[in-house]
């Protein structure tokens, strides 16, 4: 569980850096 929530953290991290490239991925978030 820890480890999912790490990876849902990064992934909004990169999303908010990155939002050309993970908007579609982080709009479910």
């Amino acid at each position: 569980v820890l480890v999912l929530q790490r990876n849902i953290f990064v992934h909004e991290i990169r999303a908010k850096i990155f939002p050309q490239i993970y908007g579609d991925d982080a709009a479910h978030l």
